[in-house]
């Protein structure tokens, strides 16, 4: 089994597409569809290896998500993937990757496993060309 990734994402159907491929990969997921699951899901035990996560959610947005992840040191340097329709802009904090949607599987799947693999700890940013 490989690494364990957190999906959040709102829209069950984004979340259960995801984790289907991801799980079809071999990875181990988990899933919350708000900020605070999230958060809760990051600290409740051994973080993950990877977060894959929606910028805009109710209650607790990822952006909320993100800056709170930096300010809690154990989740500070775990990489996130933002998965957004929107143009995200030069805000994101460094180490953050991005895949608009829609993407295709396989990108999700590379992304993943370079981001899981022992090689991929200080990675540059990479952003999808969709």
């Amino acid at each position: 089994m490989k690494g364990r990734v957190l999906v959040v994402d709102d829209d069950e159907a984004v979340r259960s597409a995801v984790a289907d491929v991801l799980r079809n990969d071999g990875f181990d997921v988990a899933l919350a569809n708000d900020g605070d699951k999230a958060l809760e899901a990051m600290q409740s035990g051994p973080p993950p290896a990877l977060v894959l996560l929606d910028l805009m959610m109710p209650h607790v947005p990822g952006w909320q998500v993100l800056a709170r992840m930096k300010a809690i040191g154990r989740l500070a340097d775990i990489p996130v993937v933002v998965l957004t329709a929107f143009n995200t802009g030069p805000d994101l904090p460094p180490g953050c990757h991005v895949l608009h949607k829609p993407f295709e599987p396989e990108l999700l799947v590379a992304q993943a496993r370079a981001l899981t693999s022992p090689a991929a700890a200080g990675g540059s940013v990479a952003k999808s060309a969709h």
